[in-house]
């Protein structure tokens, strides 16, 4: 670590050449000469490095040898969010990529489901379109959404009371699955299709229901993965 902190690129070229003058004086051998080297060298150590030094210090050092917590860490929100996000690029639907993520009462994942075509049903095969005007050649029919498959897909036998975090606001059908599983609260991320009828009967029931829900909010924590850039 403190090889870290102390020879960063910029740090080693200066005293590489620190070296350099030393061994120049000496075989010199002129103890004048060495001094002022010496003094010179160190001088340009100083003003070039400074702020290398006290960065590394106050980020690594500070950090690696006192006994505080790091500051700089992602949140619950963040941390499930990006989960879900993260799941979102397992799909393979070339328009719309959602992912879903459950949580329970003790902040640990029970749950984690994309959309995508039902067991079984070769990706390669199934119609991945929505503008055909034969529906049975679009993707409506056939598609599984996340918060479907993260329910199906839950490692609990009971995911009542927990949290759902999803990337797309919830969809009429996937509102009735998740008010029959449970769940109590969901956060989601975007909500480009709220003005739908499909997300207003959403909206209605999980409210009858009494299951909150809210809007994911972003911070300045960039998630950069692959083709995958989001605030987290």
């Amino acid at each position: 670590m403190l090889t870290k902190i102390f020879f960063s690129d910029p740090v080693e070229h200066v005293i590489r050449a620190f070296c350099v003058f030393i061994v120049f004086t000496v075989y010199n051998n002129s103890c004048l000469h060495t001094f002022i080297s010496l003094r010179l060298c160190i001088q340009f150590l100083i003003n070039k490095c400074k702020k290398q030094i006290d960065l590394a210090i106050s980020r690594q050092w500070i950090q690696v040898y006192s006994n505080r917590k790091r500051q700089r860490y992602l949140t619950w929100d963040q941390y499930f969010m990006a989960v879900a996000l993260v799941s979102a690029e397992r799909s393979k639907d070339p328009v719309t990529q959602v992912g879903a993520c459950i949580v329970n009462t003790d902040n640990r994942i029970v749950g984690i489901g994309y959309n995508g075509m039902p067991n079984g049903c070769s990706d390669d095969d199934m119609p991945w379109g929505k503008n055909s005007k034969d529906i049975l050649k679009t993707k409506k029919l056939y598609v599984c959404h996340a918060e479907m498959n993260a329910i199906v897909n839950k490692i609990s036998a009971d995911i009542r009371g927990c949290k759902m975090y999803v990337t797309l606001y919830p969809c009429n059908n996937c509102a009735k699955i998740i008010i029959q599983s449970g769940i109590k609260h969901v956060i989601y991320y975007d909500d480009k299709n709220r003005h739908k009828d499909e997300a207003k009967a959403s909206q209605y029931m999980l409210g009858k229901a009494g299951i909150t829900i809210r809007k994911y909010n972003s911070t300045s924590t960039q998630l950069n993965i692959g083709t995958l850039k989001s605030q987290l």
